[in-house]
C-alpha cells in the first residue's frame, strides 16, 4: 500500500522530523540480503549491512509519507563511524538541509543522523533529491547552492588497474524484493503499465538497490573496515532499466593508498548510472 503524498511546503531548510526507529532484527536482515544479494562470511557473525540505514522505510516513517511520482534521486552519502550489529536498536534522527530550485524543480537535500541505544552517533546520511516541476514553489536554499548541483565527486584516480566488478542485474521480482524490504514500492518500479507509460518505457531498479553493489564491492575489498568507518560520497546519473546487466568498479585515488577509491556502476554499453567515491576512514 501507498503512502500519502508528502506536500513540499513542509519542508523548510532547518526543519526537523520525528525520530524513526531502525531495528536491526534477522528478519530485516536476511530480507535485505535477500533482496540486493550481498552476501560476506562478516554477516553471519552478527554484523548488520550497513546501508540497511538508507532504506527508505524509515524516511517515510519519519516524514510521513512518500514522494510525489517524478521524484529523482540526485546523490546519496553515508558515513559509518562503528560496525553495525544485528539486533541492536538505531534511532535515525531526519532534518532539512538546504532546499532550492534548478531547472524549474525544487531539489531538497536530506541529513539524518543514526544514533546507537546510547545515543552515540553510529552513522551519518544525505542525499538530495529533485521534485517533479509544479510540486511546489520556489524557496531560499539558506546557505548556498543545494547540494544536488554539485559535480559528481570523481577524484583522480591511479593508473593501477581497477578493483572488479561485482556484477549484477535486477528482475522484477529483485525489485519487489527489495520494495517490500526498503518500502520503496513506487510504481515506476513495480508497476509494469506505469513503467510502460513512463517516458522510459520501462520500470527502473531502486537507485538504492543499485549502489548496493558499490557496498558488496567495497566489503570483498577492505573487510570489516568497510563496515568500521566506511563512507561513499555518489550521484545518480542516469536510471537502470528492470533486467540491465551492470558492474561496480572501483579505483584506488591517488595519493591515497589503499582507503579512497572513485568508484562507479557502468552498463553493459558501458555508461557510467552511478559515479563517486568510497573507502574507509583509517584515523578511527
Amino acid at each position: 500500500m501507498l503512502e500519502p503524498v508528502l506536500d513540499l511546503k513542509h519542508f523548510a531548510p532547518g526543519a526537523s522530523f520525528p525520530a524513526a526507529p531502525c531495528v536491526l532484527d534477522d528478519r530485516l536482515v536476511d530480507a535485505y540480503l535477500a533482496a540486493t544479494g550481498e552476501a560476506h562470511p562478516l554477516y553471519a557473525l552478527g554484523y548488520a549491512p550497513p546501508l540497511c540505514l538508507v532504506l527508505v522505510r524509515f524516511s517515510k516513517a519519519s516524514l510521513g509519507g512518500r514522494w510525489p511520482n517524478g521524484t529523482l534521486q540526485l546523490d546519496q552519502r553515508f558515513r559509518s563511524l562503528r560496525a553495525l550489529r544485528r539486533g541492536e536498536r538505531v534511532m535515525l534522527d531526519l532534518r532539512i538541509g538546504s532546499r532550492g530550485e534548478r531547472n524549474g524543480r525544487p531539489q531538497v537535500e536530506m541529513l539524518t543522523t543514526a544514533r546507537d541505544e546510547q545515543g552515540l552517533i553510529v552513522a551519518e546520511l544525505g542525499s538530495t533529491s529533485a521534485w517533479p516541476r509544479g510540486s511546489g514553489g520556489t524557496h531560499d536554499s539558506g546557505g548556498g547552492e543545494p547540494a544536488a548541483t554539485r559535480p559528481a565527486p570523481e577524484p583522480a584516480a591511479t593508473a593501477a588497474a581497477p578493483i572488479g566488478p561485482v556484477t549484477d542485474r535486477f528482475p522484477m521480482e529483485r525489485l519487489r524484493a527489495y520494495g517490500e524490504v526498503a518500502g520503496a514500492r513506487d510504481p515506476i518500479h513495480l508497476d509494469p503499465a506505469f513503467g510502460k507509460a513512463s517516458p522510459l518505457g520501462v520500470n527502473i531498479a531502486q537507485g538504492k538497490l543499485v549502489m548496493t553493489l558499490i557496498s558488496r564491492l567495497m566489503l570483498d575489498h577492505l573487510g570489516q573496515d568497510w563496515l568500521e568507518s566506511g563512507y561513499l560520497d555518489i550521484r545518480f546519473r542516469r536510471p537502470v532499466p528492470v533486467g540491465a546487466e551492470v558492474h561496480a568498479w572501483a579505483s584506488p585515488v591517488a595519493g591515497a593508498g589503499d582507503n579512497a577509491f572513485s568508484v562507479w556502476i557502468g552498463d553493459s554499453a558501458g555508461e557510467r548510472v552511478i559515479v563517486g567515491r568510497a573507502g574507509f576512514d583509517a584515523r578511527q
